[in-house]
């Protein structure tokens, strides 16, 4: 188990912070499922994209876009797949 030191407190010690597995998985899923939920509305969006815009303004839409076309048919290409808790 990793430890950490927090600044010395009022006796001039070091106080010692553990870190339990509890609160590392609690962290670690909090994480994982912000990004989770992130990544599928993402890909939901993208979906929706490709569905409803014509290829000349798909073209536009990938210009404007933080990713490439190649991310973004994997993306759109995500639209069945439902998150498992």
């Amino acid at each position: 188990m990793a430890l950490r030191f927090r600044e010395r407190g009022k006796t001039g010690r070091r106080q010692r912070q553990e870190h339990t597995i509890q609160d590392r998985a609690k962290a670690i899923n909090t994480s994982w499922h912000r990004t989770t939920d992130t990544v599928l509305e993402t890909a939901r969006l993208c979906a929706d994209a490709e569905q409803k815009l014509r290829p000349a303004d798909k073209n536009k839409l990938f210009k404007e876009l933080d990713f490439n076309k190649a991310t973004f048919s994997k993306l759109a290409g995500q639209k069945h797949i439902n998150r498992v808790d």
